[in-house]
C-alpha cells in the first residue's frame, strides 16, 4: 500500500507514532521518525497486541503477511515506537548514504 514508516515522508507515513506528547497536546507526529513497522507474526505470536486484534481483524491478524501486519495505533510499542540506536541510526545512515552519492554524482 506504498507507506513509509517515517512520519511526514511520502504519501502515506505513520499517523500515531508512539510519542506521548503528540497525543497529549492533539498535534500532528513530529517529522523524520522512523517506526520500528510490520511485525513477524510467527515470531512474536505471543505478542499481547495479537490477542486483542485478532478477534477484530478480518481474516484474523495471525494469518496476515509479516509486510501487512502495520498497525497505525500508537499503544503498540512493538509496531509504532522508535529508538535512536535501532529505527532511527539506520535510517540517519541510508540517508546519509543515499545524499552523498547525489553530490558526488555517483547514480
Amino acid at each position: 500500500n506504498n507507506m513509509t514508516f517515517t512520519t511526514g515522508l511520502g504519501h502515506r507515513s505513520p499517523q500515531h507514532p508512539l510519542v506521548i506528547d503528540q497525543r497529549v497536546l492533539g498535534i500532528s507526529p513530529p517529522l523524520g521518525i522512523t517506526v520500528f513497522g510490520p511485525i513477524d507474526t510467527d515470531h512474536y505470536s505471543d505478542y499481547w497486541m495479537f490477542d486483542v486484534f485478532e478477534s477484530v481483524t478480518v481474516p484474523p491478524i495471525s494469518q496476515w503477511p509479516t509486510v501487512e501486519t502495520y498497525l497505525d495505533v500508537f499503544i503498540i510499542p512493538a509496531i509504532n515506537e522508535f529508538t535512536v540506536m535501532q529505527s532511527m541510526a539506520d535510517t540517519a545512515y541510508a540517508w546519509g548514504y543515499l545524499s552523498a552519492r547525489v553530490k558526488s554524482g555517483i547514480h
